[in-house]
């Protein structure tokens, strides 16, 4: 892995997350328009199992939102270790463009009107800065299998 793909890696993670989110608040929205059956009424159901289907759209929604948790913990894990690799590059002006550029997801001419720097500058600097990160033995990789999948298949 470079490091411009392990600083990426926290953006991507955000934008799942975010993605999750909207899933749960669909199935929740879902789960909430669907009411339980008068007592004095016949009930059919519609599962093998006799089991009513807002109750599988609740137990989906609570494995939607165990991912998200699960997620949201190993993005902080994730936001933590880069922050302490881009503390170890030599030079303020280099860690500023990593954290502008990876923590905070500026934009190249944002980058470059809060140093008062050209974008080509900045552009350039980004450069040297990635070619000075040393990434720790024990990097969090969300590419691999486990960071696909924060929590196990069985739980969807």
């Amino acid at each position: 892995m470079t490091a411009r793909e392990y600083l990426s890696q926290a953006y991507l993670l955000e934008q799942r997350i975010a993605s999750d989110i909207r899933k749960a608040e669909s199935v929740r929205a879902l789960a909430s328009s669907l009411s339980l059956p008068a007592a004095d009424t016949v009930r059919v159901s519609a599962s093998p199992s006799g089991e009513a289907s807002f109750i599988r759209i609740l137990e989906k929604a609570e494995a939607i939102e165990e991912r998200i948790a699960a997620e949201v913990n190993l993005l902080l894990n994730l936001q933590e270790q880069m922050e302490r690799v881009i503390r170890t590059v030599p030079g303020e002006d280099l860690r500023l463009i990593l954290s502008y550029r990876y923590m905070e997801h500026r934009t190249w001419p944002e980058i470059a009107e809060s140093l008062h720097i050209s974008r080509n500058t900045a552009r350039a600097r980004h450069e040297t800065a990635l070619s000075r990160i040393i990434l720790p033995e024990d990097l969090i990789d969300i590419s691999g299998p486990a960071g696909n999948n924060v929590l196990p298949a069985a739980a969807w």
